[in-house]
């Protein structure tokens, strides 16, 4: 059964086990099988190899009993580090309360010796498989994170789009009153010059003081005013 992997580059791998063929023979199998290797012969070296890597593991498979520093140690410095590796824990000494501890830990999974490739190679099987659905997780996290920044940024534009409209808006209600007062005020206008013009015309309409009925002037009146 061949193993996939769906990342661009190997998997790197911790193997810590105080038993040194059995260390040899995983590191084998896992290098054959394309993985980038690390070998710890106790869980001290093993820490030091973790917190020394400026590159993360996406898998560390540990020895559960081991001198001065278990398996539980391990565990619980390597999710200190890479908070997404993979550790499992390999121990002869299988019990429940070690398998809570180390689910606790976050141990990704729990074999018990002695174990065969096969259950070695499907375990790999489905950590790469898990290890290949985070990284499109986090590709769709970040293509999420992308359309909403372009969402707000297209919101933004919106918004200035809006704070334009209204000011337009209010730019056409005060020129429409003002349109309104200047329509106003060329009616009043207009009524004063009609009413100009009718008095004109009233005043030329008026007969003269000094004619008679017909507004012709009086011949006998001006002769009177000569003879006096």
């Amino acid at each position: 059964m061949a193993v996939m992997f769906p990342l661009a580059t190997p998997f790197r791998i911790l193997i810590v086990d105080d038993d040194a063929d059995m260390c040899d023979a995983l590191a084998e199998f896992f290098r054959q099988k394309g993985l980038t290797v690390t070998t710890a012969k106790d869980g001290a070296e093993a820490i030091k190899a973790i917190q020394g890597s400026a590159e993360p593991f996406e898998i560390v498979l540990t020895d559960l009993v081991m001198p001065q520093k278990s398996g539980l140690d391990v565990l619980r410095v390597a999710k200190e580090k890479f908070a997404d590796v993979h550790v499992v824990l390999i121990t002869g000494y299988a019990s429940l309360e070690t398998a809570i501890e180390a689910v606790r830990l976050g141990a990704y999974d729990y074999l018990t010796k002695p174990f065969k490739f096969s259950e070695i190679e499907i375990l790999l099987k489905n950590i790469g498989e898990r290890i290949g659905l985070l990284e499109q997780n986090r590709d769709m996290e970040n293509k999420l994170r992308d359309l909403h920044d372009r969402l707000d940024s297209l919101n933004e534009g919106k918004s200035k789009v809006d704070r334009s409209i209204r000011g337009i808006e209010m730019s056409l209600t005060e020129n429409g009153r003002k349109l309104d007062l200047l329509t106003e005020a060329l009616a009043d206008v207009r009524d004063m010059v009609k009413g100009m013009n009718d008095a004109v015309q009233r005043a030329a309409r008026k007969p003269a003081s000094t004619g008679n009925a017909n507004g012709e002037s009086d011949p006998n009146r001006s002769a009177r005013s000569i003879r006096l």
